[in-house]
């Protein structure tokens, strides 16, 4: 592979309009992504880890877990599936896992915040946007 076909993060930190699509939509492109590019960046010194759990992996992990722990949610529209991650949340109840904090992510507007409250948690804080803006909002308890 020629450098030509190879996007890098200094590619994309020189270029801020670089366009992904077009370049990878070209006849007979190939690209090689390379994750280990040495570039200056402010992060390189954060250690950090994600990892990404379906509910059976992660009660396998997590049952009986009694250290602080912090679970992050895009709910997109928490009045819409306020249900659905209630009844998430007491699952994990019963197996002995309670996050200490819930963060949640695309809460979507409100007509009552206080319609929201979880059990053995502190009352929800919303930052929501402007009444007449679709999406966004975001929500901590702990």
């Amino acid at each position: 592979m020629n450098d030509n076909n190879r996007i890098n993060l200094d590619t994309i930190a020189n270029d801020p309009d670089f366009n992904f699509a077009k370049k990878l939509q070209e006849e007979n492109a190939i690209y090689g992504f390379d994750q280990n590019d040495d570039i200056e960046t402010p992060y390189q010194d954060l250690g950090y880890l994600c990892n990404y759990y379906d509910e059976t992996s992660f009660l396998e992990k997590f049952t009986n877990f009694k250290n602080f722990s912090v679970m992050s949610l895009n709910i997109q529209s928490l009045p819409a599936k306020f249900e659905q991650f209630s009844v998430i949340l007491n699952t994990l109840k019963k197996n002995n896992y309670s996050p200490s904090v819930i963060c949640l992510q695309e809460v979507w507007q409100l007509t009552d915040d206080s319609l929201f409250g979880l059990e053995a948690y502190h009352e929800m804080i919303f930052k929501l946007r402007g009444k007449n803006t679709q999406g966004g909002g975001r929500s901590l308890c702990r």
